[in-house]
């Protein structure tokens, strides 16, 4: 993304055929048409097809509007398709509107706890609500997205601090608090709902934790 866009902005070709290169490489190696999901980003090559016929998956892999450039750079490549997928995973992976860190996903149960983790979000999934609040206001994808992680926010609200490690499943917080960069990574979202009296407060807290 960061080639295409720089090789779109500096007229570098040099720039933009060495986006194309990678974009064809991550099309070769990483993507994968999951049964019952589609095209999807994997987080690697190899190790995250599993001998049960499940996958292990990372929602803050795959910034959404990351795939929605890609999609307009290559619109013959899979970068729509895997948009569409990961925000079903984010829609499906999220039923208390809390991220996880990692997701199983099987064809015929769908997105779990990842085997590995276990059910956890923490300093991966902060990562999601950060581009997921940074989603621009056009994007198709913003109500959902808006609508299905806003668990954190919540959070955020009746605790007066952003939860370190939280269980996405049952929707349980655990006592630590996160860094001052927890807080951090849900101010575009806070800031998208237009509440001034939570921005105001949020910058507080912010400036609190620094000091």
């Amino acid at each position: 993304y960061a080639l295409l866009e720089g090789g779109r902005l500096w007229d570098d070709e040099m720039l933009t055929e060495q986006g194309r290169t990678l974009l064809t490489l991550i099309d070769r190696e990483e993507v994968e048409d999951l049964p019952g999901l589609g095209p999807t980003l994997l987080p690697a090559p190899f190790g995250f097809a599993l001998d049960d016929g499940s996958w292990r998956l990372n929602p803050s892999y795959a910034p959404i509007q990351v795939l929605q450039a890609l999609a307009r750079h290559d619109p013959e490549g899979p970068w729509g398709a895997v948009s569409d997928s990961s925000v079903r995973m984010l829609r499906e992976g999220a039923p208390h509107g809390l991220a996880a860190d990692w997701l199983r996903y099987h064809p015929e149960e769908g997105f779990g706890p990842d085997p590995v983790t276990g059910p956890l979000g923490s300093h991966d999934a902060i990562r999601t609500y950060l581009w997921a609040g940074m989603l621009h206001d056009d994007s198709p994808h913003k109500p959902v997205v808006d609508g299905k992680l806003q668990g954190m926010v919540r959070a955020w609200r009746q605790r007066g601090d952003v939860p370190e490690k939280i269980d996405p499943f049952r929707g349980d917080a655990g006592t630590t608090a996160g860094p001052v960069g927890f807080l951090a990574a849900i101010a575009p979202q806070l800031m998208g709902l237009g509440r001034p009296d939570d921005r105001a407060r949020l910058q507080d807290d912010i400036e609190f934790q620094r000091s």
